[in-house]
């Protein structure tokens, strides 16, 4: 009985183990792997843009936590001049198109697979400064247009 009792913890203190990755652990980002895409088919070569701070921000149009952080995101490009946000989905041109539309200011793009790079929660948010490195991540929803969080970043992660 009491091995039943310790494989049982063992067990589940890998479940929680596993969970928890999963739920906040945000995985490495490599730029040089993304192959991005615009939706008019166009290439996106991210090692091209040196002179940008990049906000890379994975997401799906049936994901209401993406949904409501669009508009901060959208805002965040127009106060940042040095700044581009890419909005990167794996669904295709009729599932964005709207918001294509109605969020003027982000680059839409498609992946092939987000799930290849092992992000399984979203939105999933990446900003990595002129060097293209990695200087935030976040998983789940996020005022990016916030003042503070901006000049922030600013001041600490522009160049």
């Amino acid at each position: 009985m009491k091995y039943l009792n310790l494989i049982f913890y063992i067990v589940f203190a890998l479940g929680i183990a596993l969970f928890l990755k999963r739920k906040f652990y945000v995985p490495s980002l490599e730029k040089e792997k993304l192959v991005l895409t615009s939706y008019e088919g166009e290439a996106i070569n991210l090692t091209e843009k040196s002179d940008k701070v990049l906000v890379l921000n994975f997401w799906q149009t049936w994901c209401g936590p993406c949904k409501q952080e669009m508009p901060s995101l959208n805002e965040m490009s127009t106060v940042w001049q040095d700044l581009e946000v890419y909005a990167i989905s794996d669904e295709p041109l009729e599932k964005v198109a709207s918001y294509m539309t109605k969020y003027p200011e982000i680059n839409f793009v498609h992946i092939e697979s987000i799930e290849e790079l092992g992000i399984t929660q979203y939105p999933t948010t990446y900003i990595l400064n002129k060097k293209g490195v990695k200087v935030y991540s976040k998983i789940g929803t996020k005022d990016w247009a916030d003042p503070n969080f901006i000049a922030s970043l600013k001041k600490n992660w522009e160049n």
